[in-house]
């Protein structure tokens, strides 16, 4: 198991990144159209699903066919319309999966973690094809290369609406995950360094060349009767070694001599001297 915080808070942009888009989706605000006559301006959202006046009155999208100056089919409008919500879904698709494999990739298999990028940098380009395929559609393709507003005399404005912007930001949110993904797969150690790291944080906390201080407090003669075993701790006769034994020092004590034995190290160290030295 090798908890990463870069594929934690990878996984936590792509929930988010699916939260946008779905309300991206669901939302009747991709584009925004304004039209000013007079005193009157009369504001149009355009949604996948519906389009939405300024009074808040909803209508279902509905296509009619265009003949001039160019020609439109409805099939060929429902086609582009179908193409941008089919590519929006799949990247909240990917997006999902791409999370299962980054949790996997952390607790069971090495490789998911790798797929969990290919997902997230696939998802993004994905609902990235679909939001350019909308902005193609609306401001070239739909009006015979022409703009909306370019057929009214004055006072058009027409915007991205806060549903396309929402999609926007799930779009970074997606990158931000992909980004964070592939410093999480790069940087994770391998499995030896994993083993190694393991080893050595079982015993760092009694390594004896982490503070010689702690052993000359442990040999004080204050503490010692004729070389005996110190007051205090955890010390245990070793029968296989002839030795006492600390497993809080990871320490063995000769009570003949008052030295101590670093199985780490293969030395000895002499309280009185304070020194660690290698016995002939």
């Amino acid at each position: 198991m090798a908890i990463s915080i870069p594929s934690i808070v990878a996984i936590v942009c792509l929930v988010i990144a699916i939260a946008l888009a779905a309300a991206g989706l669901a939302t009747p605000a991709w584009y925004t159209v304004s039209v000013t006559a007079g005193a009157n301006t009369a504001t149009v959202n355009f949604g996948l699903f519906k389009s939405c006046d300024s009074a808040g009155v909803c209508r279902d999208i509905t296509f009619t066919e265009v003949t001039a100056p160019c020609t439109r089919t409805v099939a060929d409008q429902k086609l582009r319309w179908d193409g941008v919500l089919g590519l929006s879904i799949a990247g909240l698709v990917l997006a999902a999966a791409a999370i299962v494999n980054i949790a996997l990739g952390m607790f069971v298999a090495k490789l998911c973690s790798a797929i969990g990028i290919i997902l997230a940098v696939v998802a993004a380009s994905v609902i990235g094809i679909g939001m350019a395929l909308w902005v193609y559609t609306i401001e070239n393709w739909f009006y015979c290369d022409k703009k909306i507003c370019d057929g009214v005399p004055s006072g058009c404005t027409s915007n991205p609406g806060y549903s396309f912007i929402l999609m926007g930001i799930s779009l970074l949110a997606l990158l931000i995950a992909f980004i964070l993904q592939t410093v999480a797969v790069v940087t994770r150690p391998s499995e030896a360094e994993q083993a190694s790291q393991g080893a050595a944080g079982t015993n760092a906390g009694a390594s004896p060349m982490a503070s010689t201080s702690s052993y000359n407090q442990a040999a004080s003669p204050a503490q010692k009767s004729a070389y005996g075993v110190p007051q205090g701790g955890d010390w245990v006769f070793d029968e296989s070694s002839g030795l006492y034994w600390s497993q809080q020092e990871y320490l063995y004590l000769d009570t003949s001599s008052g030295h101590y034995f670093d199985p780490n190290t293969q030395m000895w160290y002499d309280p009185s001297s304070q020194q660690w030295y290698h016995k002939q």
